[in-house]
């Protein structure tokens, strides 16, 4: 007999939680639309300034805006861990 396990992750949020997002440059936490901060203050970033280049509204755009947003939050994540443990 075999058996299979499916595990499904999935992401709820409560009503009413706030999900915080973390700047990748300036280490801030930000509870609302952390892509404005990104065009606004570090414009001057390589990263930014190519995706600044990209038409507003494209998939290409959002997704890059996106996996900004993930390496401030791994950053922040990995710290945090990295002083917990010691």
């Amino acid at each position: 007999m075999i058996v299979f396990h499916t595990f499904i992750s999935v992401s709820i949020q409560q009503k009413g939680s706030i999900k915080i997002d973390y700047c990748l440059y300036c280490d801030t936490e930000y509870k609302s639309n952390i892509s404005k901060h990104y065009i606004s203050m570090h414009s001057e970033e390589d990263e930014v300034v190519y995706i600044l280049a990209i038409p507003k509204k494209s998939k290409r755009r959002k997704h890059l805006l996106k996996k900004l947003q993930n390496e401030g939050n791994f950053k922040h994540n990995t710290k945090v861990s990295y002083f917990s443990i010691q």
